[in-house]
Order: structure tokens, then sequence, then C-alpha cells
């Protein structure tokens, strides 16, 4: 089994013997990869079925919803989402009245982003569905399990950070 003490790669060594081949089940990523796209699909499907929004519209929105971000790069920062795919889904938020684009007054290169009325509507009624769906995804895991698989999945990002192997 994988050390997740510490960060030295040759525990790698013990996820299957020198020269076996790995079995890619194996791998954590590989299952988080699965589990993201099964994630995604669903919630695409509820966005689809309560709205018209796709998934990437409804995380911005419920970003810009939050009050911790407010502008395209704080946006993909928070979020992990590519720059062009989001700039795309917020120019037809912005196009369908649902975000307010300013331009921001200490940085004229920047727009600042808010909901509209009519945004902060559509996400006061799509957020109950998305909490019932975050019940759901949860609901076999105990608090405490939720928990240390939270604390798992960052340090996992963390991780993910490194680019030097």
């Amino acid at each position: 089994m994988l050390n997740t003490k510490n960060n030295d790669m040759s525990e790698v060594d013990n996820i299957a013997p020198e020269g076996e081949p790995i079995e890619v089940k194996q791998f954590v990523t590989y299952t988080m990869a699965r589990v993201q796209a099964k994630l995604n699909a669903q919630a695409a499907a509820i966005l689809k079925r309560h709205s018209n929004l796709s998934l990437v519209q409804w995380r911005v929105i419920a970003l810009l919803a939050s009050g911790n971000c407010d502008s395209l790069t704080t946006l993909c920062r928070l979020s992990g989402m590519d720059k062009g795919q989001v700039s795309r889904k917020l120019t037809q938020l912005v196009a369908d009245g649902m975000v307010r684009s300013r331009l921001d007054e200490h940085d004229h290169r920047s727009q600042k982003l808010s909901l509209t009325e009519d945004g902060l509507k559509l996400y006061d009624r799509i957020l109950p569905v998305m909490r019932s769906r975050q019940a759901h995804v949860t609901s076999n895991l105990a608090e405490e399990e939720l928990a240390a698989l939270l604390e798992y999945l960052d340090r996992i990002e963390a991780a993910a950070d490194r680019r030097d192997f």
C-alpha cells in the first residue's frame, strides 16, 4: 500500500512488485477520473432536467453566488476549470442576463462579475436540487468518513501540484 505520510516516490514501488504490470484500477487517479466523469454526467442530467444550464455555467453561478469571487481569474483559480471554457460560458450567461459584467475601476484590463437578479433567482431555484444531489452522493458515508474523505482529497490535490518526477 502507498505510504501517505511522506512524499517519497519510492513508495510507488509498493503498488506492484518490480517488473509486474500494474492494473489500472490500482491507480487512485484512474478511480478519481471515473468517479468525476460519473458525477459530472449526473450533475449535467439534473441541470438539464431543471434548467438550461451546463455544468460549467452552474459552477460559475454557484461560485459568484458564494461571494468569494468576482472575476474570471478568480473563477478559474477556485474552480480549476479552463479559462477559455469559463470565458465562453460566462459570455453566454452575460448575454442571457444571469451575470453582470462591468469594468474593474482599479484594473481596466479586468471585469468585475456579479449575479443579476435573474441569476440569483435561478441560483435559488437550482440550489435545493443540487443540495439534494449532494446529500444523495454522500448518504453512504458517516460524518467522520466524509470529513476523512475531504481531508484525503485535499492531500491528493496538494500532491497534484508537484510536477518534478
